[in-house]
């Protein structure tokens, strides 16, 4: 429920900004981990139980909202620089959820471990990694929000506490919360810094930039 109000900040953040957040390649991971979740649960053979189903639903709850990201991503990456037109295209956005897909169900085949929680925790460090470097290299806090790092930093927290406990060991949750403790403090630090650089913009005469001759 957390992710899913991180996702509905971060959605009305991009719209009211016209930019985006998420580069596709962390939008693929996160659809294709969703999707594979959600089959998982169907593909069992007992009826899901009451928790199962309120995954599945929150699962595809997280599909539409990765849709409408996706949408925006596409939308405002191509309005804002037409040389990524040729880069994010729908048919090279399907080959990266196939490659996520590849990846989470490696990860999960390594671990041992088929419910998903390896390969999501692995996709949220990847995805607050390339937050984190998206942030670094701008001069402004467009589609960036508090309340999205916040509410996501929260329900990772939760989780991963929780799944601590159901396994019965601690180095993997741990290692897991250290990381994800430190990408948090970075991305706030460079939320800060960005909100300290001065918006820099030319001078204006009678209504119309100053153009200098060649």
């Amino acid at each position: 429920m957390l992710w899913a109000a991180a996702y509905v900040v971060l959605i009305s953040r991009q719209h009211r900004d016209k930019s985006f957040l998420l580069p596709l390649v962390v939008l693929a991971t996160n659809f294709s981990w969703e999707a594979l979740h959600a089959a998982t649960l169907l593909a069992r053979p007992s009826s899901l139980a009451l928790t199962d189903r309120f995954a599945f639903a929150i699962d595809l709850v997280w599909i539409g909202l990765d849709i409408i990201l996706i949408y925006q991503t596409l939308r405002f990456a191509t309005a804002q620089s037409p040389s990524l037109a040729g880069r994010y295209t729908v048919p090279r956005f399907g080959l990266l959820v196939v490659a996520g897909a590849g990846v989470h169900v490696l990860v999960d085949a390594i671990a041992g471990d088929w419910t998903g929680y390896y390969s999501g925790f692995t996709a949220d460090l990847f995805m607050f990694a390339m937050v984190g470097r998206l942030i670094a290299g701008r001069r402004d806090n467009r589609c960036v929000s508090l309340w999205f790092l916040g509410l996501s930093f929260a329900a990772d927290m939760m989780i991963g506490m929780a799944f601590g406990m159901w396994e019965g060991f601690v180095w993997f949750p741990a290692a897991f919360l250290c990381s994800r403790i430190l990408l948090f403090v970075y991305c706030v630090s460079m939320f800060a810094r960005n909100r300290r650089i001065p918006e820099r913009r030319p001078r204006i005469g009678d209504g119309r930039l100053l153009v200098l001759p060649a």
